[in-house]
């Protein structure tokens, strides 16, 4: 151990370890190199240079057989980067054929493709604190994953923006072979770890089957499995290219340059210096270019996130896990409920509840960590850390990650240019990571769904900014979002895809007591205004398709049946210019309710997703209201200084008239067909009058 300055290896020479190592091999000087290059490696640097070339030569003596030396050091301060560049030179003239491991200056291995090419990345993955490991699963395939995102590095730069040429994988603990070749097969299918396509991409992986151990008292939980990986990526060009720009800052002015120059070295190699650095960096983006043409096919399989945006959006979600949590028999601390079954013997209508089905269909929304637990695969975002907090105190609060629980520090004030363009821009960028990590983690991504509402701020503006980077990122998935886009065969035309919602029984105990609540009833029901998640009356417009699920005591043959009646109601109308379709799912368990809540637990229950004109009353009277406040560039201002611009208001309030027109449109077709009807109908009935005129005529 060498520093120029007493003061940390004093720490080395009183510590807990104090006796551990030879009193010969702690060696320091008197003065410090001031972290200058030139100190450590010109003056005071070359004074104990002999010093320590003496003490190594004693210890490479005693060895049997020398294999090399691994040089331990930074290149930020004086000593670490001035006297440790001598000693490379030293050692490579005494001992020129030995290996001189060091990460920051030479890895001689197959790792290097060229000889330029030698700065590797290393990582390390779990770290993680006992707290936070309680909700991780902790696999072979989770750690393999860990090892390659930005938290995990060892050097300040993001592998995503780079490509992997050879990559060096150390197992420690509970891993078998078949687990890692699973994982590595995973890794090379995900379109944000790229590989270079110019040179088969190695994994050279090794296992020590001891756990790794932990520091007591320290900061690191104690697993059963970690990885360490040492990899050469051209991402490392981020580090070169962050010294460029400080370096050029500063040597524009000369900053510091005569403290190099007083310790004997010439000005002349500054220029050099970043000449070699500048073509290092011209090298990297070569291998950057070579690689640009090969690229991954996406990997199929089963997962879906949920994004919950803004205060409605999270409180939504927070009552939705809770329910899927119920429905599913997973407790609070996300640790699925133990029942007896022989306590099941006299309640055998509960078996599914209690029990969660008997099968691994909720691992689509949860993810099972090595304990047991499952963790929803989920995201909540907002702005302000109020309703983020009360997850995270609430009875749940064991069941989410800590990292997916997002929070920042002002909110959007109910304004959509701050979610969207300066509030929700900062915080998006973690928003993405962390549904990056989450969708690395899924066997095969299907898709998101988006929860949130357009009226605030968070929900409006920063839903739309993460929407658009999601179409960006994940092109193919699909993001369902109500308030945005549904693409399914519910859609007749691109414009016409805002759905309507809607559920029945909404119902409480008292009233249900007197409900017969039949399919047909609730088939009913959930046509009425009352039912309806959006404000509109759906009388008022004709359906185009619906879909209806149906849950508990329901047979087909009574749906068919309440279908058919629907078909016949008046007050219930349908296009005529397509076939209006009715696509029906049934499940047989019984539709779940919230413990305490004012929802009564029936027998069966309807949920819909229809598409119908009535929606362009929701339209209609958010023009309305826009009309009023811009008339008066009411609150104008906020938006502006927010960063939008004005003729954005006018452009948005064209395109939703547009959009009016185009429902407009859509009910002046159908009622073509309602009028041929009502003059065939009076047709019938004058030919009817006119034979009864007849008749009473010839009787006459």
């Amino acid at each position: 151990m060498v520093d120029l300055e007493p003061t940390v290896v004093d720490e080395v020479r009183t510590g807990t370890y104090r006796q551990l190592f030879h009193p010969e091999q702690l060696i320091s000087g008197k003065e410090d190199a001031a972290n200058n290059f030139a100190r450590g490696h010109y003056t005071v640097g070359k004074e104990i240079v002999d010093l320590v070339l003496d003490r190594i030569r004693k210890l490479a003596d005693n060895c049997t057989g020398l294999q090399g030396f691994m040089v331990f050091n930074t290149c930020g301060g004086g000593t670490g980067s001035g006297l440790g560049c001598l000693l490379l030179e030293r050692l490579s003239v005494d001992y020129g054929k030995k290996s001189k491991i060091s990460f920051t200056v030479w890895f001689q291995t197959n790792l290097v493709p060229y000889p330029r090419i030698h700065f590797m990345l290393s990582s390390y993955a779990p770290i993680i604190s006992a707290e936070k490991a309680y909700h991780e699963q902790l696999s072979v395939a989770e750690i393999t994953m860990s090892v390659f995102e930005p938290a995990s590095m060892f050097v300040k730069c993001d592998p995503r923006h780079g490509k992997y040429m050879a990559c060096c994988m150390m197992y420690r603990g509970d891993v078998v072979p078949k687990d890692v070749n699973a994982s590595v097969a995973t890794i090379k299918t995900k379109r944000t770890i790229q590989f270079v396509d110019w040179c088969p991409t190695g994994f050279k992986v090794g296992i020590n089957y001891q756990p790794p151990t932990v520091v007591p008292g320290g900061d690191l939980a104690k697993v059963m499995r970690a990885c360490c990986m040492i990899s050469n990526s051209t991402a490392i060009a981020e580090v070169f290219s962050r010294c460029d720009h400080k370096f050029d800052l500063m040597y524009s002015k000369r900053a510091f340059v005569h403290h190099y120059v007083g310790e004997g070295m010439e000005e002349g190699e500054f220029s050099e210096a970043r000449e070699d650095l500048a073509a290092l960096e011209k090298d990297y983006e070569e291998v950057g270019i070579e690689t640009a043409e090969g690229e991954g096919e996406e990997e199929e399989g089963y997962g879906a996130l949920c994004i919950h945006l803004g205060q409605g959006g999270v409180q939504i979600g927070n009552a939705c896990w809770e329910l899927f949590c119920l429905e599913h028999g997973i407790q609070p601390d996300g640790q699925m409920r133990q029942v007896d079954f022989l306590d099941l013997s006299s309640h055998r209508d509960q078996r599914v509840v209690t029990i969660g089905g008997g099968d691994d269909a909720f691992n689509t929304f949860f993810s099972e960590t090595g304990a047991g637990k499952h963790v929803p695969r989920c995201v909540m975002v907002d702005l302000e850390p109020t309703v983020v907090d009360e997850v995270r105190t609430g009875t749940y609060r064991q069941l989410f990650h800590p990292e997916q629980l997002i929070s920042g520090k002002e909110d959007a004030a109910n304004n959509f240019a701050r979610g969207h363009y300066t509030v929700g821009k900062e915080i998006v960028d973690l928003v993405l990571d962390r549904i990056r990590k989450l969708a690395d983690n899924c066997t095969g991504l299907q898709g998101f769904m988006v929860f949130n509402t357009c009226g605030g701020g968070t929900g409006s503006g920063l839903g739309c900014l993460l929407l658009e980077r999601l179409s960006v990122d994940y092109g193919k998935k699909s993001k369902i979002s109500f308030t945005v886009w549904f693409q399914t065969n519910l859609v007749p035309y691109p414009r016409i895809h805002f759905m309507l919602s809607s559920y029945a029984p909404i119902i409480s105990a008292e009233k249900a007591y007197h409900e017969q609540l039949s399919v047909a009833e609730i088939t009913m029901s959930v046509f009425e205004p009352a039912s309806m998640f959006v404000k509109c009356d759906p009388r008022h417009g004709k359906y185009m398709a619906c879909c209806m699920m149906y849950r508990g005591d329901v047979v087909p043959k009574d749906v068919n049946a309440s279908v058919a009646t629907i078909k016949t109601k008046r007050t219930i109308q349908f296009v005529d210019w397509c076939p209006t379709g009715f696509k029906v799912g049934i499940n047989y368990q019984p539709p779940t309710v919230v413990p305490g809540g004012d929802l009564a637990k029936v027998m069966r229950a309807c949920c819909m997703i229809s598409n119908s004109t009535a929606i362009a009353e929701v339209f209609s009277r958010c023009d309305h209201k826009f009309d009023l406040m811009y008339s008066k560039r009411a609150f104008v201002h906020h938006y502006v200084g927010e960063g939008m611009e004005e003729g954005e208001f006018s452009e948005a309030r064209e395109d939703l008239a547009a959009l009016e027109k185009d429902y407009e449109e859509v009910g002046i077709e159908t009622a073509e067909g309602e009028g041929e009807e009502e003059a065939w109908l009076q047709l019938v009935s004058f030919f009817i009058l006119l034979l009864l005129v007849v008749v009473v005529v010839v009787v006459c």
